[in-house]
């Protein structure tokens, strides 16, 4: 399942979009993971440049597979090549357990990531490796205020019946599979209450997926951007491997990491002409890797039912909250400096959470001290060297909490 197509020219949008810091707590509400802290270091793999990173780092969570067989050739080695750190979580069971503790890996992920960089973290999940990221996002409480987006990609947000048929029709799968069959208990509880506030949510969908059906009905996710690609370009040859090194969606991705709020296709330009060097759709060889792991795997691993819920997905569990700062504890920021746009940009104009801020040439001062936690937002627009309208927009928080 490689990803082959080549990152578009907005990925350097993204170098200079939202920036916004994040401190893990020492301590992090919610239910205590259980699987030993070895194992949770050794399934993350980072990029260099994830320490104290300059813009947000992505994270990437795969689903019957291996990070590097879903996202190798696309978003895990060409996102750091544009100098963006990425990490990327690989189980040692391919995705096939229970999904219940492939959440743990993501939960300690999204910590440990939003703690060596600083920074909030942008996460991308591809089928079940996108709810294993929504499950950590509903149930552990910390964990939203370390998150900026959420996208995934051909996802059974609302279960999928041919999981639900193999189960069947095998009379056993394994317990991963159960779990992301329409009308499991694991769903039903990820979708009892909306996803928290916080991340921006998108949804990426295709309409010739044959994993996760039927669409679009099984990747619709309430709270989200819910984007099918055959609604932006008709008969767009995707289906749910394929979506991996897709151009568009690729571009749907950059465009929700690197604007405020959630991907919107109306902001692309030309968007069902993929550049020569970028062609993304149709069959890819990469899906014939996925079917003798998935046929064997869900033999060796079947069981006869879905695993038991247990804390803090199942009902009745203790409800776990962030604590508020007490009284006389809030913080107060410190934080004063100087923010300088590529060389050619002229015109340039700067809005600090709505108030007018005056450029000195190419560089604009921010200064936030005194300001109590919370995020701002940054935005410039000038004209570049060639004429064009340049935009950015960033994100600080004012302090940590």
């Amino acid at each position: 399942m490689r990803c082959r197509g080549l990152l578009t020219t907005a990925v350097a949008v993204l170098l200079a979009g939202a920036p916004a810091t994040a401190t893990a707590t020492a301590a992090a509400p919610g239910t205590p993971l259980t699987v030993p802290p070895a194992k949770l270091a050794a399934a993350l793999t980072c990029s260099p440049g994830v320490d104290r990173a300059a813009v947000d780092p992505v994270l990437l969570v795969p689903a019957f597979s291996t990070a590097r067989e879903s996202y190798g050739g696309g978003y895990l080695d060409l996102l750091p090549k544009q100098g963006i750190p990425t990490c990327s979580v690989t189980l040692e069971d391919r995705g096939f357990g229970d999904l219940q503790t492939a959440t743990e890996y993501a939960v300690h992920a999204i910590r440990e990531v939003a703690a060596r960089s600083g920074r909030k973290v942008r996460v991308l999940g591809h089928q079940h490796g996108a709810v294993d990221l929504l499950l950590a996002l509903r149930f552990w409480p910390d964990l939203p205020a370390l998150v900026s987006d959420y996208v995934s990609l051909a996802t059974p947000h609302q279960g999928t019946r041919f999981a639900a048929d193999v189960c069947s029709a095998a009379t056993a799968c394994a317990p991963s599979v159960h779990q992301i069959a329409r009308g499991s208990a694991l769903l039903a509880a990820m979708v009892r209450e909306p996803p928290p506030a916080g991340p921006d949510y998108t949804s990426i969908a295709t309409a010739y997926d044959e994993v996760i059906t039927p669409q679009p009905q099984a990747s619709r996710m309430a709270g989200a951007r819910n984007i099918t690609l055959q609604d932006v370009c008709p008969r767009r040859p995707v289906e749910h491997f394929t979506i991996l090194s897709d151009a568009l969606t690729r571009r749907l991705v950059l465009d929700a990491f690197t604007h405020p709020g959630p991907a919107d296709p109306a902001r692309l330009l030309n968007p069902c002409v993929d550049p020569p060097q970028d062609a993304g759709g149709g069959f890819g060889l990469e899906n014939l890797s996925f079917v003798p792991n998935f046929v064997l795997l869900n033999i060796t691993q079947a069981t006869g039912d879905e695993p038991a819920l247990r804390c803090p997905f199942a009902a009745g569990c203790p409800v776990a909250t962030v604590p508020k700062p007490a009284a006389g504890q809030t913080c107060r920021s410190r934080r004063r400096f100087t923010v300088t746009v590529p060389r050619g940009v002229t015109r340039l104009r700067a809005v600090l959470n709505g108030r007018a801020l005056r450029p000195r040439g190419r560089s604009v001062t921010v200064d936030l001290r005194g300001r109590r936690a919370g995020t701002v937002t940054l935005r410039l627009s000038g004209r570049t060297a060639g004429g064009r309208a340049y935009r950015s927009v960033r994100r600080y928080r004012a302090c940590g909490t």
